[in-house]
């Protein structure tokens, strides 16, 4: 009878009592971890999509980069059999194509074309031979390689973004002198005897690269470089009509140019 007065007493208890004792109730902590948990699970999926923290981590792309600028061997001995002046320069444009494998590497491929060098040197000591002309091109294709010291500033560009980087290149330079004589001599009459003469003088070069980009779209950049180092070309040739190579042996080069990069993601 008293166990069976016992069960009434506590049957009646859990009616009267819907809510667990004090000790059977969940902590404030238990329930805040459980609604944490809960938005995470709810809403992370739609925080990620809406705002990526970097949406180009990790990935490869290409760039294709154009310049213009001015190329200089300031220290070059620019000789014809007449005399030699110091110093060269030329309105120059550059190119390149990068690779991004990682986030602060890239390799590629680039160039240099400068087609008129300031450097002029006289021909000849005879006025009757004066009317000889000569132009000279210069040519660079090299293999570069650019690292991107922030981590957090990948390859990709974005509006306003500075993006600096380092590198180094290392390739074929071409000097190109073509020696030239008018048709016509001063008085008129038709030259026969001074045919043209094209010299290339091959050689070397080896750069640091110094540079920076900032971005004005999601695919577009406007940056600054500057690339210098030393430049060797092959010992001077000469024809039979004293046509020669204006620039020999190793001089030191810098080229300066304003470049426009365009942004491939693969």
């Amino acid at each position: 009878m008293k166990s069976r007065a016992s069960e009434d007493r506590q049957l009646l208890y859990a009616v009267r009592r819907p809510w667990p004792r004090a000790s059977e109730r969940p902590t404030l902590w238990v329930w805040s971890r459980a609604l944490l948990v809960g938005s995470v699970l709810g809403l992370s999926p739609d925080l990620a999509q809406a705002e990526p923290s970097n949406p180009h981590s990790g990935t490869k792309s290409t760039e294709a980069e154009l310049g213009v600028g001015w190329l200089a061997l300031p220290g070059a001995q620019v000789c014809s059999t007449a005399e030699c002046v110091r110093g060269d320069g030329t309105f120059a444009f550059h190119f390149s194509g990068l690779f991004h494998f990682h986030e602060r590497w890239a390799v590629g491929l680039g160039g240099d074309l400068g087609f008129w060098p300031t450097a002029d040197p006289a021909l000849s000591d005879d006025a009757s031979a004066s009317k000889r002309k000569l132009t000279r091109d210069y040519y660079t294709l090299s293999v570069e390689v650019r690292f991107f010291p922030w981590h957090t500033m990948a390859s990709a560009p974005r509006p306003g973004r500075v993006t600096p980087y380092l590198g180094a290149d290392l390739g074929f330079a071409l000097l190109s002198d073509r020696y030239y004589s008018p048709p016509l001599d001063e008085n008129g009459a038709v030259r026969i005897g001074e045919p043209g003469a094209l010299l290339r003088n091959q050689g070397f070069i080896a750069r640091a690269i110094l540079g920076a980009d900032v971005g004005l779209t999601r695919a577009l950049a406007l940056g600054l470089s500057v690339r210098a180092g030393g430049v060797w070309f092959e010992p001077r040739k000469v024809t039979a009509f004293d046509d020669q190579s204006t620039v020999t042996g190793w001089n030191f080069i810098v080229i300066s140019t304003l470049n426009l990069k365009v942004h491939f993601d693969l």
